[in-house]
């Protein structure tokens, strides 16, 4: 554990467990190493994934058998989205292996492709080459986790009975000691990461593009955590004199737009409307990062069919298979090595889409719903109060209803690497422990799905407040072909929680609140802000609510447009 933290680790999240003792025990020994204990480890790897999410050098740790199965939702995820992670399964010798003994099961690789490394470290031994080489391979291991291709890494470490080491095997206790002080006090091997360059003939042909197109347009979707592509974002709209969407999860921030700048807010209203399709088709597009969230805009993308290339930090981000190019590499690196050459003269293509912004956010409606009570979040929320989204109908929310310079800028968490709705209480919970004060906005099926997680928000010393959306069930899917092709499923797909929520927040020993109405989410959201810990918030929203706002939305959009073109 000393060798880890020299390496940079800060946080190691654990689970209970009897062969992972001694690994805990050096962990407890370990200065500047902050231990969180995590019963389930289901929600120990989403917990984990929030505190890496927020910066944090991480690892996992739990015993042997099916414990470190539950952590694979998360590493799904940190995969995904590319967040470091290290996990360190605890391991019963190569004796028992398919010896029917009890808790022992074959982990070697147990995360598949999951994992972007794995090593074994084999079983103890105090030989000091032995020790030395230990040393070195955890010190590789963690930086495994961020370079090339940054995500999860699994060492598994047997060992026999913990606390039980056999006579003829053990050194002397001194001897072993002074062996591990001289790996841990001496000046050990400085690795320095290597930024990923893009492709400088990338950039080249990338180049030609855009001096060539009268029309671009720039898409940011989700990044990981860290990509603060915010002003080199800008920076290259400025020079490419194009106008740019950034989803709320690409780490370009909600606040106030620059001077020059043309951000579309409005962008998921706009693109609901056909005749604004029509007349805003770009002749190329460049994509920042994962394809985007709104199934608005990827719809809008298909139809306009222009050349698209992207810049991926890393991955192959096309998802479709429709793109002329793609560049991989930092992120910072490639938008401003572009913005220092490209010089585009303007046109009447910005004003087109200034003119459609303007018209997006000229009309709203002030009936209480999800729309509604997304804004009110949003807008309650004091400065620098982060704000992590659930994924369905949550995020895409903040795209169609929340107007960016209406709020301060915060930092914004998804978790969108896998879309998945498992593990966004732990997350947030994770995420907060480490940055502060974080609003989580979703669902009430995704906040039932990881219900027992609110145990670690109750230990939080920071506020959480969390944000239910109580529309009677998994209302995503009335916008899905499925609600109008097989009506007599739709109970199988909503899945309408009955549950109290008050109950359930008494019984984690949680504040609850229950809002109605734009005034009682206010007073609510000021509560919750004010005390330390989570706070549940159920919004009672009508339950198809969504889908008729949406709908009737678009009308009055599509209405609007008609009679100002």
């Amino acid at each position: 554990m000393g060798v880890l933290v020299k390496a940079g680790l800060t946080d190691l999240v654990v689970s209970p467990g009897s062969r992972s003792t001694p690994l805990l025990l050096a962990a407890v020994h370990t200065e500047g190493l902050e231990l969180h204990g995590v019963r389930d480890e289901r929600a120990a790897g989403f917990f984990a994934l929030g505190l890496a999410r927020a910066q944090r050098c991480c690892a996992l740790l739990c015993t042997s058998g099916t414990a470190g199965a539950h952590y694979l939702p998360a590493l799904m995820e940190a995969k995904a989205s590319g967040v470091p992670l290290l996990v360190l399964t605890a391991d019963r010798p190569p004796e028992l292996q398919g010896m029917a003994a009890p808790q022992t099961a074959d982990q070697a690789r147990l995360f598949g492709g999951y994992a972007v490394d794995f090593m074994d470290l084999g079983m103890p031994e105090a030989d000091p080459v032995a020790l030395r080489g230990l040393a070195r391979r955890t010190a590789y291991a963690l930086q495994r986790t961020v370079f090339p291709v940054p995500g999860p890494v699994h060492i598994n470490v047997p060992a026999r009975k913990p606390l039980e080491p056999r006579a003829e095997r053990r050194a002397a206790p001194s001897t072993l000691t002074q062996h591990v002080q001289d790996i841990l006090q001496g000046p050990g091997m400085q690795a320095f990461e290597p930024k990923l360059q893009p492709s400088p003939q990338g950039l080249d042909a990338l180049l030609v593009a855009c001096e060539a197109a009268r029309r671009p347009l720039i898409v940011a979707g989700p990044q990981a955590p860290g990509a603060a592509i915010g002003p080199a974002l800008e920076r290259f709209a400025v020079s490419l004199k194009a106008p740019f969407i950034a989803e709320a999860g690409s780490q370009a921030g909600l606040g106030p737009v620059p001077q020059g700048i043309l951000r579309l807010d409005g962008y998921d209203r706009i693109v609901r409307i056909p005749e604004a399709v029509h007349a805003l088709r770009p002749d190329l597009v460049v994509q920042v990062g994962p394809p985007p969230t709104s199934n608005g805009l990827l719809r809008a993308l298909q139809t306009w069919d222009a050349p698209r290339w992207i810049l991926s930090a890393h991955g192959w981000a096309d998802a479709d298979g429709s793109a002329q190019g793609l560049i991989i590499g930092d992120l910072g690196c490639s938008l401003d090595a572009l913005s220092s050459r490209v010089r585009t003269a303007e046109t009447d293509y910005r004003k087109a889409w200034r003119r459609a912004e303007r018209l997006a956010w000229s009309m709203d409606d002030d009936l209480w719903g999800e729309g509604l009570a997304v804004q009110t979040t949003l807008q309650a929320l004091e400065r620098g109060v982060g704000l992590m989204l659930g994924n369905s109908l949550s995020i895409r929310h903040v795209e169609t209803y929340v107007q960016g310079t209406a709020v301060a800028a915060r930092p914004v968490v998804v978790q969108r690497g896998l879309n998945g709705i498992d593990g966004l209480v732990a997350g947030a919970c994770g995420w907060a422990q480490a940055r502060g004060p974080l609003c989580l906005l979703l669902g009430d099926v995704s906040a039932l799905h990881d219900a027992s997680s609110l145990e670690l928000g109750a230990a939080l010393e920071v506020p959480l407040p969390i944000v239910v959306l109580d529309n009677a069930g998994g209302r995503i899917f009335e916008a899905l072909p499925v609600h109008d092709a097989a009506p007599q499923a739709r109970a199988s797909f909503i899945t309408s929680p009955k549950v109290r929520w008050s109950a359930l927040a008494e019984a984690y020993g949680l504040p609850w609140a229950s809002a109605c109405s734009a005034a009682e989410l206010e007073q609510a959201l000021s509560a919750a802000q004010a005390r330390a810990g989570a706070s549940l918030i159920q919004v009672q929203v009508p339950p198809s609510g969504a889908r008729q706002q949406l709908q009737t939305l678009q009308s009055r959009l599509q209405d609007m447009w008609r009679q100002t073109s």
